[in-house]
């Protein structure tokens, strides 16, 4: 069922890989890599630096992936792409259990196969122009991971989604906006549900998972 979903959509994605010049954000992740680049900050680490921001608004958790990866494969439009499209093929496992959870499986099963055979979800994914596939990622999980913690009451589901949050926020300009706006939409949306979880051990928890993410 999924598998083969995913298996489809990657396949779909593998077609555009090599067909497509390589777009200037999707290459950023050079400036954390080559001794030429130049990110916006790094430190210093046993006689490496190790970059922490690519640009004012931009970590490096993508460039850091891609440093350890160019050392086994050299970089070319497949080792660059396959990657972030593997990613989005397990964004819809994870879209398939936030669908289930919040309305049904059957829901689950039509959500899940139109997002796989989204036109642009494919492309989007196999040119990941910058942040933008594992900011769905981190954002689905979230969003999954809060849904699980308002109906089980497991604060380890608390503490993943807020986790989520932060990996996100490396991507400050944009998830930033995507923070605000699922705050305001909860708050606006499920005001009593929100105030019924609201207090200082779960405040406690969400804001170190954030700060740790």
């Amino acid at each position: 069922g999924l598998a083969l979903m995913a298996a489809c959509f990657v396949s779909a994605g593998l077609l555009f890989i090599p067909r497509m010049g390589i777009e200037v954000d999707e290459a950023l992740v050079g400036s954390g890599i080559y001794p030429n680049s130049a990110p916006w900050f790094s430190v210093r680490i046993a006689g490496h630096d190790v970059p922490v921001m690519l640009m004012s608004h931009l970590g490096a958790i993508k460039a850091l992936f891609y440093a350890v990866l160019f050392k086994l494969t050299p970089p070319r439009p497949m080792s660059l792409r396959l990657p972030t499209l593997l990613v989005a093929a397990g964004s819809l496992w994870v879209f398939f259990a936030f669908l289930e959870r919040a309305i049904s499986r059957r829901a689950a099963w039509i959500g899940t196969a139109l997002l796989a055979t989204d036109t642009s979800y494919t492309l989007m994914n196999a040119i990941d122009y910058g942040p933008v596939t594992l900011q769905l990622l981190f954002k689905l999980s979230a969003v999954t991971l809060g849904l699980k913690f308002h109906q089980s009451g497991r604060r380890s589901a608390l503490a993943g989604a807020f986790l989520c949050l932060g990996l996100g926020l490396w991507d400050k300009a944009i998830f930033g906006w995507v923070l605000a706006g699922l705050a305001v939409g909860v708050m606006v949306v499920f005001p009593r549900e929100a105030w019924r979880h609201m207090n200082v051990r779960n405040v406690a928890i969400a804001a170190v998972a954030l700060l740790v993410g």
